[in-house]
């Protein structure tokens, strides 16, 4: 039996720093009674708990959407799946509206295939995913401040970008994963 647990009273105080009171994640200590004796972490959160989504779309010929954007936690630009934070409260509005933005695709079919949770040791969040067909590819995004490019692998080209560590997000290899072992 384990002897850890969480004590989530007081555990509403803020981390020093910039405030952003309009953000859309909420992070905060956390009080833990470990094995070990108490301590603090952090976790970090949504602010109003609506679960995110990460959409895996294909076009007819069965090449999947990956977008290229700049990621400051890795001062890099990283390729990955389609997704942002829920708004709507319905995981497939999410996602189409996601998808449009990212990848200028409209879906005409979207299916829920379930939550992952990206970082359950740090991150309350979920994820839904959610599996979209498309009608063509297309790579012009709406939101052109975000996305650097845009493009449609071939499930060939998707593994080779796995294999080489070009697609190496953690949330898009899940999303991934849920897709390949999900009928449909």
């Amino acid at each position: 039996m384990s002897r850890s647990r969480l004590c989530r009273q007081d555990s509403e105080q803020l981390l020093p720093g910039p405030a952003f009171p309009t953000s859309p994640i909420r992070v905060e200590v956390v009080h833990y009674l470990g094995v070990d004796g108490p301590t603090d972490r952090v976790q970090i959160s949504p602010a109003d708990a609506r679960p995110g989504v990460v959409v895996v779309a294909r076009e007819p010929g069965e090449r999947i959407a990956v977008i290229r954007q700049f990621r400051a936690a890795l001062d890099a630009e990283v390729w990955e799946l389609p997704r942002g934070l829920g708004s709507s409260g319905s995981p497939a509005q999410d996602a189409a509206r996601e998808l449009e933005e990212e990848t200028g695709a409209r879906a005409h079919h979207l299916e829920p295939l379930g939550h992952i949770h990206p970082d359950p040791g740090v991150q309350r969040q979920q994820m839904v995913v959610v599996r979209a067909r498309v009608p063509e590819a297309t790579t012009q995004p709406s939101d052109v401040e975000e996305i650097a490019e845009v493009a449609w692998w071939t499930p060939g080209e998707l593994c080779e970008a796995v294999r080489t560590g070009v697609l190496r997000d953690g949330i898009s290899l899940a999303a991934l994963h849920v897709d390949a072992v999900m009928p449909g």
